[in-house]
């Protein structure tokens, strides 16, 4: 039998889940916003490309843990809209994040992020903008 120790380190509670989810709400607010029907609204205009797709995947999935009216999936047409990218620096960037495995097609033209990836993104995001 595992001790109760044992299993709540290995187990997270909800309290420890909701602490990890705020904080990366608290890391993605200085990058962007949702507006109630769920559109990424970027905050900042120094992204590097491929991390304004990836704070739009990582948007979409964190906003749908956080509430189930909003789809963790982001079409082409969403992705544009938030970006600001044009279609065809948008379709390369999707191809090299799908590629890494932060993403994935959930159908033609849908993407999701990879939940393990979003974390690690959020964080070294943070640091990198940090020191500048």
């Amino acid at each position: 039998m595992v001790s109760p120790e044992l299993r709540k380190k290995f187990i997270l509670d909800e309290a420890a889940a909701t602490e990890r989810t705020e904080r990366l709400v608290v890391d993605l607010c200085e990058w962007c916003v949702l507006d109630p029907k769920g559109r990424v609204i970027i905050k900042r205009d120094d992204l590097p490309s491929r991390d304004r797709v990836k704070v739009v995947l990582s948007a979409r999935w964190l906003a749908a843990e956080l509430d189930s009216g909003i789809s963790a999936e982001v079409s082409t047409v969403d992705l544009a809209a938030s970006t600001g990218l044009p279609a065809d620096q948008l379709r390369a960037r999707l191809s090299e994040v799908v590629r890494s495995r932060f993403a994935s097609a959930t159908s033609k033209g849908v993407y999701v992020a990879a939940p393990r990836h979003v974390e690690v993104f959020v964080r070294e995001l943070t640091e990198r903008l940090a020191n500048r």
